[in-house]
């Protein structure tokens, strides 16, 4: 005699909920983590006419045309969709297991990242973009303080961001994303002796920091 098996009721309860739910966060409490893949582009002669050649290519020989591995974290605020508000903290580093040679980013400000296909909805009728679309792009733009350097020079100052980003909600509380971003940076002084404060201060644009990335978001929605 055959038996049929019935899902459990909490099961198929949960199951009709996520159906149900719109398929992308629109409003509430956002935070994030990243990881990415990028490096320094330095304008190594126009750094060296500020600093000088030797103390140039003390900070720059080990930024050369080198990839380098990163992380960050964001957390804010989804204003319904149409643009979040975050504090973010990103880093990179470069032999780290070296004492000689170690160095690290580190980039900390605010951004807004706005999301064009909330307001084109308003205007156009097409599924793509709908309020429960699964996906959304964004326009990043912000800024922030920014240190970089390794155990014999550094630099520090401000940086603007900008960057471009593609989001997949699979569930309305977790999205991912790919990004691009490029920090330019807006260096102030040329530290030459970190023990001492002994620093140069800087007048030109010297260099940017740009990397691709992948993003894992979670999404909290006011009740």
């Amino acid at each position: 005699m055959s038996r049929t098996v019935r899902p459990p009721a909490s099961g198929a309860v949960l199951l009709c909920a996520l159906v149900s739910l719109p398929a992308r966060a629109v409003d509430g409490f956002v935070i994030g983590l990243e990881g990415t893949r990028g490096g320094f582009s330095m304008d190594g002669a126009r750094l060296a006419a500020q600093v000088g050649a030797g103390d140039q290519l003390l900070f720059t020989s080990p930024l050369d045309g080198r990839g380098l591995w990163g992380t960050g974290i964001h957390l804010g605020w989804n204003v319904k969709g149409h643009a979040a508000v975050e504090a973010a903290v990103d880093g990179t580093g470069w032999d780290l297991g070296n004492n000689d040679t170690a160095g690290g980013a580190g980039f900390a400000g605010l951004r807004v990242t706005w999301f064009p296909a909330q307001l084109a909805g308003r205007f156009v009728e097409h599924r793509l973009l709908a309020d429960d679309r699964p996906f959304d792009f964004g326009v990043e733009l912000g800024g922030g303080y920014a240190i970089a350097g390794g155990p014999r020079r550094g630099v520090e100052g401000g940086f603007i961001a900008f960057g471009l980003l593609a989001e997949y909600y699979p569930v309305p509380w977790v999205s991912t994303g790919l990004f691009w971003r490029e920090n330019f940076g807006l260096w102030k002084r040329f530290v030459v002796n970190y023990k001492h404060d002994a620093f140069v201060d800087l007048h030109d644009w010297t260099g940017d920091y740009g990397a691709f990335g992948l993003a894992v978001s979670f999404h909290m929605q006011p009740r």
